[in-house]
C-alpha cells in the first residue's frame, strides 16, 4: 500500500456527503464569526461553539474544513461549576488543538491557551505548536505558568503578523521581564494586555520599531507611576487608547525626577484614558508630565473599593478642563465640594456623555433642559433611589430631547426600591421611558433575579 505524502490532501469518507466551502462557511459561520472552543466541558461561553459538541454525524466536516480553524480557544476547564472530566480528555483537547493549528492552510491564526488542566508535557506539547505557527499569529491571548511562558519565549518566535497580545500568569503575580522586546520589534503589534509592564521599558527607544502599538491595557497588577507611564509613552509614541492604575513612586528616579522642571510631553495621539487611582495627586503629576491635547474619553475610577479620598481638589477637575477635545468624562468617585460644579460643566459644553455619581439636584433641570451640556447624549446617573423619582419627572418634561440615561442595577436598595417602593405610575413611567429609548436599565450578572421579571420582555436590558 503507498503511504500518502505530507503534501497529499487525504479525501475523508464519510455516509454524509462532503459540502462544498462556499456552504459549510454558511452553515458554520458562527464558528468563524466567533472562537471554536477546544474543551471537553460545557459552560454556558463555549456551549454553542464547542467542537465536542458538534453533532456527530457533522464532526468529519467541521475537523477536516481547514477554513473554519480560524479562532481557536485551548481551554482544559477542571472547575466544579464544569462537568466533571473524564479520563484522557485532556489528552483529547491536546490532540485536537494540533489538528486546529496543523490543518488551517497557513491562514491567520487567532489562539486563546488557557493551562487550567494540562500537565506539563501537554502545555509543552502545544506550545511547540504554537512556535511552529508563529509566523500566523495574529491574536495571541495566553494564560500560562511561569515555566511555560519562559519556555515557549526561549522557542524560535516569529511574530510577523502578530497583532494582539494577552499574557497573563495563572500561578500567581509575577513579571514579564523574561519576555524580549526582539521577538516583538518586527509585530506589526497593535494592542497588547499584559500583568506587567516591565518588558515594555526594555524596548528600544526607536518609535519605528515600537510604533504600531496603538492599545494598551495593564492589568490590575501594574501599578504604574506617573514617571513610568511617562516612559512607556515616550517609547510607544502612537497609543490612541491606555489603561493604567497609577500608584505612587515604584523607583528612586522619581524623586530625582519631580525636582528637574520640563515642559509636559506632547503625546497627540492618545484620545482615550482609563486611570484607576485612589490618589488624586497622582494623576495631576502625570498631566504635568504629559499633555494630551487629543483626548476626548477620560475615565477615573478609584483602585480600591474606597471613596474616603478628597477627589474635591479643584486642580483635578481644573485639569479636566484644560482638555478642550474631551466629550466623554466619567469619575465614579463622589465629589464632596465647594468647588463650583455649575461652572465646571458649563466649561465642557461638547460633552457627550457624563458619568458622575453626584449631580447636585439644581443642576439636574439644566442638564436635562439642554442648558447645561446641549450636546449631551448620554446621563449615567448614581443609583440613589431617593432621589430617583426627581429623574423620572425630569425625564419625562424633556422626553423629545436626545438624551439617554442609563441606570446600573446592583445595589440592595436600589434593587429593594423597584420591586417594593416605586409605585404604580413610577414603574409605569420607567417603562415608557424605556420603551422610547430615554432609559437604559443596566444591570450586573449578580442583580436578583426579581428585576428581570420587573420589566417587560420587550425592553432591552444592558449588561
Amino acid at each position: 500500500m503507498l503511504e500518502a505524502s505530507p503534501n497529499m490532501q487525504v479525501p475523508l469518507t464519510s455516509d454524509i456527503p462532503i459540502l462544498p466551502n462556499e456552504l459549510l462557511a454558511k452553515i458554520f459561520k458562527l464558528s468563524i464569526e466567533y472562537p471554536i472552543t477546544i474543551s471537553p466541558t460545557v459552560t454556558n461561553d463555549s456551549l454553542p461553539w464547542s467542537l465536542f459538541l458538534v453533532c456527530k454525524q457533522w464532526w468529519h466536516v467541521v475537523t477536516g474544513t481547514p477554513e473554519l480553524w480560524r479562532n481557536i480557544i485551548i481551554d482544559y476547564e477542571d472547575q466544579p461549576w464544569c462537568l466533571e472530566p473524564r479520563t484522557g480528555d485532556s489528552e483529547r483537547v491536546t490532540r485536537t488543538a494540533r489538528r486546529a493549528l496543523l490543518q488551517n492552510n497557513n491562514m491567520p491564526l487567532s489562539v486563546e491557551m488557557y493551562s487550567h488542566g494540562l500537565n506539563k508535557e501537554e502545555q509543552e506539547s502545544i506550545i511547540n505548536l504554537i512556535a511552529l505557527c508563529s509566523h500566523q499569529m495574529k491574536y495571541l491571548k495566553l494564560a500560562l505558568c511561569e515555566e511555560t511562558l519562559r519556555k515557549l519565549f526561549s522557542l524560535p518566535l516569529n511574530f510577523n503578523c502578530l497583532a494582539f497580545i494577552s499574557i497573563n500568569r495563572c500561578d500567581g503575580p509575577g513579571a514579564n521581564e523574561d519576555l524580549s522586546p526582539l521577538v516583538f520589534s518586527n509585530a506589526p503589534l497593535r494592542a497588547a494586555e499584559l500583568e506587567r509592564y516591565n518588558w515594555l521599558l526594555k524596548s528600544p527607544d526607536h518609535p519605528g520599531e515600537c510604533g504600531t502599538l496603538t492599545h494598551l491595557s495593564l492589568y490590575s497588577e501594574s501599578e504604574v507611576s506617573p514617571l513610568t507611564a511617562y516612559k512607556i509613552l515616550r517609547i510607544y509614541p502612537n497609543l490612541v487608547f491606555l489603561q493604567i492604575h497609577l500608584s505612587k513612586h515604584d523607583s528612586p528616579d522619581d524623586m530625582y525626577f519631580e525636582t528637574y522642571s520640563r515642559e509636559a510631553y506632547p503625546y497627540p495621539s492618545l484620545k482615550t484614558l482609563f486611570v484607576n487611582t485612589s490618589l488624586p495627586n497622582v494623576l495631576i503629576y502625570l498631566f504635568m508630565l504629559v499633555d494630551f491635547p487629543s483626548l476626548t474619553r477620560l475615565e477615573i475610577a478609584p483602585r480600591e473599593q474606597s471613596y474616603s479620598m478628597d477627589w474635591s481638589h479643584s486642580r483635578v477637575l481644573s485639569t479636566v478642563l484644560g482638555l478642550k477635545e474631551l466629550h466623554t468624562f466619567s469619575i465614579t468617585i463622589p465629589i464632596h465640594s465647594s468647588y463650583n460644579m455649575h461652572s465646571f460643566l458649563s466649561s465642557l459644553p461638547g460633552l457627550i456623555d457624563i458619568n458622575l455619581l453626584e449631580i447636585p439636584e439644581n443642576l439636574l433641570s439644566s442638564v436635562y433642559s439642554g442648558e447645561l451640556l446641549p450636546n449631551l447624549q448620554t446621563l449615567r446617573v448614581p443609583v440613589i433611589p431617593q432621589i430617583f423619582n426627581l429623574y423620572l419627572s425630569m425625564m419625562s418634561e424633556h422626553i423629545g430631547r436626545d438624551l439617554t440615561t442609563q441606570v446600573r442595577i446592583e445595589e440592595d436598595d436600589w434593587e429593594e426600591y423597584l420591586i417594593f417602593e416605586a409605585d404604580r405610575d413610577g414603574r409605569e413611567k420607567i417603562k415608557e421611558l424605556m420603551r422610547c429609548g430615554a432609559l437604559q436599565v443596566v444591570h450586573d450578572y449578580d442583580t436578583d433575579a426579581r428585576i428581570e421579571e420587573f420589566f417587560p420582555s420587550d425592553l432591552k436590558m444592558w449588561n
